[in-house]
Formats: structure tokens, sequence, C-alpha cells
């Protein structure tokens, strides 16, 4: 509150308050060739409470880039301070990209927004966190995917 001496609750109907919300943003470039889970995007946020809960919606710009092979790819939010996968599902990246009909000289590339939203599925320990978004590509011989922005908006709900 203004006084900072209290909380002003937000969305407290059915009992969650929202206590935080923070927006980060990385606008470096990465290319990834694997068919790993590697990381595209590091993002640093400090948890306030041990019982809360992060709702975390991920934005990715980027593309599925190939050589006359058929590329997918998909992406996940990583915690990697407790090595653990936020949510329960790793996010298709856009789609399939199917370059056959091109040479196989030429780098044919498919830029899109992926938007994932993901609860973690355990609570995390409050303090200091290490939020990653990873990717991977199916065919790292004949392409891989690629961002050149990326963000996460991440509510703190207790």
């Amino acid at each position: 509150n203004e006084a900072d001496d209290g909380w002003i609750s937000f969305l407290s109907e059915d009992g969650n308050n929202i206590i935080k919300v923070t927006r980060l943003e990385d606008v470096s470039s990465v290319s990834i060739r694997s068919a790993s889970m590697t990381t595209a995007s590091t993002f640093s946020y400090t948890k306030i409470s041990a019982t809360s809960d992060l709702l975390i919606q991920a934005n990715l710009y980027g593309g599925l880039w190939t050589y006359g092979t058929t590329q997918t790819g998909q992406a996940q939010v990583y915690n990697s301070t407790d090595a653990a996968v936020i949510g329960t599902t790793a996010w298709d990246v856009g789609g399939e990209w199917n370059s056959a009909a091109w040479t196989s000289a030429t780098n044919n590339e498919v830029r899109a927004w992926t938007n994932m939203v993901v609860l973690e599925s355990t609570p995390l320990s409050a303090g200091a966190k290490s939020i990653l978004l990873r990717a991977l590509c199916s065919d790292p011989s004949g392409g891989g995917y690629s961002t050149s922005s990326s963000n996460l908006t991440i509510w703190e709900i207790e």
C-alpha cells in the first residue's frame, strides 16, 4: 500500500492473491542445433514465498530452419536452480516445417511467436531462481531452431 505497511489484495474472491508480477525480457539471439533441450534464454527471478505458486507466460520469437528436410521443435520453461521443469510438458515450437520442395542448398526458415502458459508443478522454495527457456529441434544435422527475442511474465500467487 502507499504507506508501505501492508499488502493490497488482488483477486481475493477465491482466497488467492497476486503478490508479485514481473516481466523479464531477453533480446539476445541464439541458434540451437540439438535434439536435446538447450538453453535459449536465462532469466533471474526472486520468489517471495515458498507457499505461493508461479504462473508463467513465456514468449519466444524465433524460427525453425532447415536445408530440405522436415524440422519440428519444442520449448519448455525450466528452473535450473532446482533442476526441474516448470509445468509438465514441452510445447511445440512453430509447428512442422518441411522444405523438401526447396533445394537442399537453400536455408529455409519459418518464424513465429511461441506462447506458453505454465503453472509450477510443485511450489518452489523462496529465494533467487534461474529460470530458463529451453528448446530443441528434431533434425540438428539438417537445420535448427533460432531465437531473436523472448520474455517471461511471472505472476506469483499466494
